[in-house]
């Protein structure tokens, strides 16, 4: 699978001079973990609620100062024809949990590693066979969900 079959390309993003309040509350509205931080329509860095409670609590940050002032200036992408492995090794070397998706120089998405997990264990043939091992018992609605339960 490529990242642009992968990528939410619903993206929200918050301008630099944005408070930490504005993006906790956009996360939390939109339950979401991530936001790009833009400066006239470029990229300058991103910020993740980690980020928002580490570094905007334990640096005792008011929640109305901008967001430039605890933001990661370095910008983890990968191109939308990058495999699943490229998107993977990425993340592991970078040590990042998210990554934005570029086409043209142009970020086109977001990916998170939560979208991965749920895509993994998903399509996993061992949870699939389970699956299929209990369709047929009387009480396969239950199975199924102790399945996903356990595994997903």
């Amino acid at each position: 699978m490529k990242a642009k079959e992968l990528m939410n390309s619903n993206i929200y993003y918050v301008h630099s001079d944005d408070s930490l309040l504005k993006c906790a509350s956009i996360m939390k509205e939109n339950k979401i973990h991530f936001l790009p931080i833009v400066n006239n329509g470029k990229v300058i860095g991103t910020i993740t609620d980690h980020d928002l409670c580490i570094y905007g609590i334990t640096e005792e940050q008011n929640v109305h100062n901008p967001v430039e002032n605890v933001m990661n200036r370095k910008i983890h992408t990968v191109d939308v024809s990058d495999s699943l492995g490229t998107i993977l090794l990425v993340m592991q070397e970078e040590k990042t949990q998210h990554l934005l998706v570029h086409q043209d120089q142009k970020v086109v998405g977001v990916l998170s590693y939560r979208d991965l997990l749920h895509l993994n264990r998903s399509q996993d043939p061992y949870i699939l066979t389970l699956k299929e091992i209990y369709k047929d018992t009387p009480m396969i609605v239950e199975r199924n969900q102790e399945i996903d339960e356990f595994y997903l």
